[in-house]
This record gives C-alpha cells, sequence and structure tokens, in this order.
C-alpha cells in the first residue's frame, strides 16, 4: 500500500468525482451553508434585534439530506424502463422535504405546544431511516440491506470522528495564527470553520465511499477503506497544508 507524505491528488479527485456524482446533494448543503454563513456575520454582537432566519433556512435545506442521500443511493441502480418507481419516489422524497420544512419554517418558539419537541423528534427519525430503507426498495436481499446499514452507520460515525479531528486542528492553527499575530480573533471565525465542515465536508466524506451497487456485498466490504489512509488522506493532509500556509505567512 502506498503512503505518499501527502494525498492532495487524491483528495482533490474524491472531492471532484463525489461533487460530480452527487451535485444536487453538494449544492444543496453549499446553499445552506451559504445561509449559515451569512447569518452568523450579519449578527451583531451588542444589538438586541437579531434575525436567524438564515439559519431556519439552512436547517429547512439541510433537513432534506438524508431524503435525497436515500433517493440517489436508489436511483443509480435503477433503469430508465422504472422512470414512473423513479419519478413517484422523487415525487414523496421531495414532498416529505417540503412537508418538515414548511412545518420548520412556521415554527415560533413562544407559541410552540409541549408537543413540539417530540413531533420533530419522530420527523428526524423518519428521515435518517429513509436513506437506509429507500435503497432496498422492491429488493429482497436480506444480508445486502444489513450490509449496507452497517456501513452507512460506520461511515457516519467514521465522518463524524474525522471532522472533529480536522477542526480540532484548525482551532489549533488558528490560535496559532493569534499567538503569532498578537491579535484576537472572533469566534465567528472558528464557527465558520465549524459550519463549513459539517455543511460541505462531512457530506463529501460520507458520500465519497458510497458503493455503486447496494447489492453486491465484495463492494460493500472493500468501500471501507483503511482507516489509517483515510486519516492520512482526508485530514493528514488538508492539515499539513494549513500548518505549512502558516509557517510561510510568519
Amino acid at each position: 500500500m502506498n503512503f505518499s507524505p501527502l494525498k492532495i491528488a487524491q483528495l482533490g479527485a474524491a472531492i471532484k468525482n463525489t461533487s460530480l456524482r452527487y451535485p444536487f446533494i453538494i449544492l444543496l448543503m453549499a446553499f445552506a451553508t451559504f445561509l449559515a454563513l451569512f447569518n452568523l456575520w450579519i449578527i451583531n454582537e451588542h444589538g438586541n434585534d437579531q434575525s436567524f432566519e438564515g439559519f431556519r433556512w439552512a436547517f429547512i435545506l439541510a433537513s432534506g439530506l438524508p431524503l435525497y442521500v436515500g433517493y440517489f443511493i436508489w436511483y443509480e441502480n435503477q433503469t430508465f424502463s422504472k422512470r414512473i418507481y423513479n419519478a413517484a419516489l422523487l415525487a414523496l422524497t421531495i414532498g416529505i422535504h417540503c412537508y418538515i420544512g414548511l412545518h420548520i419554517y412556521n415554527l415560533d418558539i413562544e407559541s410552540s405546544s409541549n408537543h413540539e419537541p417530540y413531533w420533530i423528534m419522530s420527523w428526524l427519525i423518519i428521515i435518517h431511516l429513509y436513506p437506509s430503507i429507500l435503497p432496498f426498495f422492491q429488493s429482497r436481499k436480506l444480508i445486502s440491506f444489513w450490509n449496507f446499514n452497517h456501513w452507512m452507520f460506520s461511515n457516519f460515525i467514521a465522518s463524524s470522528f474525522y471532522i472533529l479531528l480536522i477542526y480540532a486542528g484548525i482551532a489549533l492553527a488558528l490560535w496559532g495564527i493569534q499567538l503569532l499575530l498578537f491579535e484576537d480573533l472572533s469566534w465567528k471565525t472558528y464557527l465558520t470553520f465549524l459550519f463549513l465542515l459539517i455543511g460541505i465536508f462531512h457530506p463529501i466524506f460520507f458520500l465519497s465511499s458510497t458503493p455503486y451497487d447496494d447489492d453486491d456485498d465484495d463492494e460493500l466490504k472493500s468501500t471501507n477503506l483503511i482507516a489509517l489512509q483515510r486519516i492520512q488522506q482526508w485530514i493528514l493532509s488538508p492539515l499539513v497544508v494549513i500548518y505549512l500556509s502558516i509557517l510561510y505567512v510568519y
């Protein structure tokens, strides 16, 4: 196995391939992240009348992420002859997203009932079960179903863990910049990187190892890369570039 010092080229290729494979999902999360960042930077720390509509719309868009992940993973394995099923499930996916989004848009914390948290929790469970069930619509292979869900769960945990590692490295880098420049960085800077990692990097990392065939058990196993290799490609390479850039600027 080749472990070169940096894997920037492989990282760039993985990001490009995943973006071309799932353009709608990446654009959706990029727009949601943009709205969250826009709202973050217009917040007046000393003002009383604050607007959080950007965060609300970002959450509305992001609530459809599990739904579209499930649909497009299922859609990859379909043929044109099943276009009726494709259209019906796409309409169902968009309909669920619009229903949840409309409820979130009309949500008022001050006038919400005591049952509101249970409603939100129930729908969060539903939309997160959606991508685990939909790819096996009309399928009878139970073993492949469990293998796919094992991949999905383990890949989500790994993606979240890697994001924590990257954010810890970036936070240390920002702290180092403060020491070098003798200036305090705004707390918004730290949240900006956190939003970018959660909104854009996490979906790309998660989808980068999505199997092309849900029923192929060998492919499901092969998509689980060795942890050391993934850490080197997705974490060490970007952090090394960041730290070298800080040293160069200094």
